[in-house]
């Protein structure tokens, strides 16, 4: 689904290089929705994807629509943030920590840990 998503910035066509540098919104409703919540923290690393947004608001135009399974709707945008030197996904906390300022939040714990 997330490949068939058509990528727009602005209006203008965007050419993801790496899927990375995505963040995907996920749209669906009741049961669905219910269902989804129960994975959402897991869908960055299911999709390889920089962040994943799920929601119950309305749908942007230009959502992908999905007919299997009904009612989910999708749209791929540019992950916010900067990219991660140590894992490439992008973050908005990368330049946060002065003794890591290339690293996400993520890998700054792993390497204050080691």
């Amino acid at each position: 689904i997330v490949r068939k998503t058509p990528k727009k910035v602005n209006g203008e066509d965007w050419l993801m290089g790496h899927s990375l540098e995505a963040c995907v919104e996920i749209y669906a409703s009741g049961d669905l929705y219910a269902f989804l919540r129960n994975y959402e923290k897991d869908f960055p690393a299911l999709l390889i994807v920089s962040s994943v947004r799920l929601s119950e608001e309305a749908v942007p135009d230009g959502s992908y629509i999905s007919e299997d399974p009904a009612g989910l709707r999708v749209n791929v945008l540019p992950a916010p943030g900067k990219k991660c030197e140590r894992c490439w996904n992008y973050s908005s906390y990368v330049g946060r920590d002065p003794d890591h300022p290339t690293l996400c939040e993520r890998c700054t714990e792993v390497v204050k840990a080691l």
